[in-house]
């Protein structure tokens, strides 16, 4: 960098770092050091082996608007944040359809602030290099207020759902705010430590602990009178930041990602609404691809087994390849339904296929359709019947799941629907 010329960074670094409240040296280092004791230290960005210049290289020179590498990491990091906390099926399905929604527009975000880095200091590489590893190390700041929250909106949640236990909401109706842990406690929680809100008070549909970044709060069950109560008709109390709106347990959402209801205010992480851009298309790509190859490396080994007509059969995740033809059935699967609101909980089907095709009904079945062409054709020519089982997916929706039968006899995930096809439905 020339002597004397500002860090064009300033400005780019402020934003998040005031949102996530670790703007001053205190706050950032206590949050430093409360991820470093929370998660292991391959969680750095820097981890399983990659240098920082790996996920620069790979976000510039990449063809895809969301750095693969990136993407990667960033999914990664949450998922095992929130894995920390051990939650029912449904609300689980649904948290990691969010965050991996929400690492894929942060994925986005770098990666098209390194090429712009890349196209703006061309004529100087010193400058290029030394933005680029700052943008980097901007991004690693952030996930550590990150994933921090992500597990704290997660015990949250899974606390909220274990305090409405039908034995817990009799012996324990009302819950009271417990003062943050923190050497540096944000001054929005305070006027509720030690209050105590039934349980229903819709107070705690925008207020839990968590619902300020890298908040430590805490809350009780207990017995006492109620302190306060929402008067009926009236708004509640809230003091959550952009990003962090509802009650995770009822909204499934640990990061706001839903658009706001006409004339309310916008509360989605600015991830979501960066100079109103959005790059949905761009992210769900991701998405595929990186839910193709995880579903693909955790299913290898494994039997996944599903019974039809009484005949228990088992699925195979590999590659098809034959004759020169080569179709990814993960990558094919994760692609279908792909502009549609349920494609990132339908995702999650491929990484535990055993879990779902045990909640899964056969609807129907029919002989194969050979309208495609290319490689797909033949994997079709491979495929002598088609399955169609209906699955309610976390949030209550509908789909069907579309599986082939090779001619071997083994299953393959094909795509999912919204509907049955056409074509099914006239043959049926």
């Amino acid at each position: 960098m020339r002597a004397g010329q500002p860090s064009p960074l300033i400005v780019a670094t402020s934003a998040l770092d005031r949102l996530y409240q670790i703007d001053t040296p205190e706050a950032l280092e206590e949050c430093l050091n409360a991820f470093l004791t929370e998660f292991k230290p391959d969680a750095t960005l820097a981890s399983k082996r990659l240098s920082e210049s790996d996920y620069i290289i790979d976000a510039i020179n990449g063809n895809a608007e969301v750095s693969k590498l990136l993407y990667q990491h960033y999914a990664d990091g949450l998922r095992k944040a929130v894995d920390y906390v051990k939650v029912g099926d449904n609300l689980s399905d649904r948290w990691h359809a969010n965050i991996d929604r929400f690492a894929a527009y942060k994925a986005y975000h770098i990666t098209q602030e390194l090429r712009e880095a890349e196209r703006r200091y061309a004529g100087d590489p010193e400058l290029r290099d030394a933005v680029q590893q700052s943008i980097v190390r901007k991004y690693n700041r952030y996930q550590a207020a990150e994933e921090q929250t992500a597990r704290h909106r997660a015990r949250a949640g899974k606390q909220w759902e274990r305090f409405h236990e039908p034995n817990r909401l009799r012996l324990f109706p009302n819950i009271q705010w417990l003062p943050s842990r923190s050497a540096t406690p944000r001054e929005e929680h305070i006027p509720f430590y030690h209050r105590i809100w039934p349980k229903d008070d819709p107070f705690w549909d925008h207020n839990q602990p968590g619902a300020l970044w890298n908040c430590k709060c805490d809350w009780v069950e207990v017995k006492n009178k109620p302190t306060d109560t929402t008067p009926e008709g009236e708004e509640p109390k809230s003091v959550s930041p952009k990003g962090l709106d509802g009650n995770p347990a009822k909204t499934g959402e640990l990061f706001t990602a839903t658009p706001p209801e006409q004339g309310k205010k916008d509360r989605r992480h600015p991830y979501f609404t960066k100079d109103g851009d959005y790059p949905d298309n761009a992210c769900r790509k991701a998405d595929r691809n990186y839910t193709a190859r995880l579903g693909r490396s955790i299913n290898k080994g494994k039997q996944i087994t599903t019974t039809i007509d009484g005949t228990s059969y088992e699925f195979d995740f590999d590659v098809f390849r034959m004759n020169g033809a080569k179709v990814d059935v993960c990558h094919h699967f994760a692609a279908s339904m792909f502009g549609d609101d349920s494609f990132w909980l339908k995702n999650e089907i491929l990484l535990d296929p055993q879990r779902s095709f045990a909640r899964a009904r056969l609807v129907t079945q029919s002989g194969v359709d050979l309208h495609n062409v290319g490689n797909t054709l033949k994997l079709k020519e491979a495929t002598d019947k088609f399955f169609y089982f209906s699955l309610k997916l976390a949030d209550g929706t509908d789909i069907f799941l579309h599986v082939g039968r090779y001619k071997t006899g083994k299953l393959y995930l094909y795509s999912a629907s919204a509907e049955l096809p056409e074509y099914v439905k006239n043959s049926r």
